[in-house]
């Protein structure tokens, strides 16, 4: 399982996927641009929670963040960080969700 998180005009997109990269669960929020990284966090961990999922199940993360410009951060990295260290699984950083080769990050980070 894994996690998209997309940020798009204001709004950051989460896509909650399986293995067959169907999707679980999705939804849409505005972060306050004070404390994202805090928000984002807070909305992985309540998506999972919405599912019945935890945080052991997820096998990595997806961020696509291409108009970071208007939040209050210094760069995506800054993000990738954060969430690696709170969450402890790996982040991948794409300029594309769309071209995003999932199959090989499903078959290189396969939770055992």
């Amino acid at each position: 399982m894994y996690i998209i998180v997309q940020y798009s005009r204001g709004n950051t997109l989460f896509y909650l996927r399986n293995r067959n990269q169907e999707p679980i669960n999705s939804k849409v929020v505005a972060i306050s641009k004070t404390k994202y990284n805090e928000g984002l966090l807070q909305h992985i961990y309540s998506i999972l929670s919405q599912t019945n999922h935890s945080v052991k199940e997820i096998d990595f993360v997806v961020i696509e963040m291409n108009d970071i410009e208007s939040i209050k951060i210094n760069a995506v990295c800054e993000v990738s960080r954060y969430l690696e260290a709170q969450l402890n699984k790996n982040i991948i950083v794409t300029n594309s969700i769309e071209t995003f080769n999932y199959n090989e990050y499903l078959k290189k980070y396969k939770t055992t």
